[in-house]
């Protein structure tokens, strides 16, 4: 059986988990959340994390746990695995691109990059208690998501 790897991306609170959680309930596929699988892969080494302490990490080590742990846990069975991602990490003063290659590793053969209005996104960081998301205003948040590349060179 073929199976096709779609990773759909965008900046923290464009709304990726929330548009895959509706599409589940008229598509079959299985949803991978990046973030959870460096979760898994690192709670065989160390305390279990919290999503959000992830971004403090390694970025490069976390990419090499995402990949063997996406490795371990896809489903060969189903014929559409849709990847739950980032392009780019907000770090404290900085960004950090995602490699290329993670997105190859991980058999990627379309990508989506979710974008919405930069208020909107700004407002959901702002009403999310469950994580400590990074606090930007819209105009910093309209950067990092239409041009990741210019972001990650400031």
């Amino acid at each position: 059986m073929s199976q096709c790897v779609i990773a759909v991306t965008g900046i923290s609170g464009v709304g990726k988990t929330s548009l895959l959680r509706e599409l589940s309930s008229r598509v079959n596929f299985q949803h991978m959340q990046a973030s959870a699988l460096i979760k898994a892969a690192r709670s065989t080494v160390a305390p279990v994390l919290q999503t959000d302490e992830l971004r403090q990490l390694g970025i490069g080590d976390n990419q090499q746990l995402l990949v063997g742990q996406f490795r371990r846990e896809i489903n060969s069975s189903v014929p559409l695995v849709v990847v739950d991602a980032h392009t780019l990490i907000e770090l404290p003063g900085r960004t950090e691109l995602i490699q290329p290659c993670v997105f190859k590793d991980l058999g990627v053969s379309a990508m989506l990059f979710l974008i919405d209005e930069a208020e909107a996104i700004a407002q959901r960081r702002r009403s999310d208690n469950t994580r400590k998301r990074p606090l930007k205003e819209a105009k910093e948040i309209s950067l990092l998501q239409h041009s990741p590349e210019a972001a990650h060179r400031r």
